[in-house]
């Protein structure tokens, strides 16, 4: 139970390795405010994680919008009164190669994995800088360490992050 008592905001939670942090999260005792593109692909991790009897919340968030990402961070404190972990793993990819990728989908690829980050460690961080306490979590990828073919904008966002 490392996390007992703490509230814990994890993005990109409905499959995956969100999923898999979500759940384990919870079973070291966090409560936690769960975000997706869509709400409703936040069901099935909730009823995974319902089994350790921890406050759950969910939210569907473009985490590219900054707008909404500062109301979901003051939904999150509103409803636990704190946020004690932030864990940034909302992320998208596009396949193509580099010549041939369109400007549209390179930056919504930027958008959601660099921008969405950025804002919601923004929000976050001066709430928990007021607490002097709290934990930031930016969920990466080995691709952002190397070139690899048709996998430009995942990479150079991963490398960003």
């Amino acid at each position: 139970m490392k996390l007992e008592g703490k509230v814990s905001l994890i993005t990109g939670a409905s499959r995956g390795i969100g999923q898999s942090i979500a759940e384990r999260f919870a079973r070291e005792g966090s409560d936690l405010f769960l975000s997706a593109t869509k709400v409703e692909n936040l069901d099935d991790t909730k009823q995974l994680v319902s089994k350790y009897g921890r406050k759950t919340e969910v939210c569907g968030l473009d985490v590219s919008d900054r707008e909404s990402t500062q109301a979901m961070v003051e939904e999150a404190i509103r409803v636990f009164g704190k946020i004690d972990v932030l864990v940034n793993n909302a992320g998208i990819y596009k396949v193509g190669p580099f010549n041939d990728i369109a400007y549209d989908d390179f930056d919504q690829v930027m958008k959601v994995n660099v921008y969405g980050p950025f804002n919601i460690a923004q929000s976050v961080l001066k709430h928990m800088c007021s607490r002097k306490s709290g934990k930031v979590i930016n969920v990466s990828s080995v691709a952002g360490l190397w070139a690899r073919p048709k996998q430009s904008a995942y990479v150079i966002s991963k490398h960003a992050m």
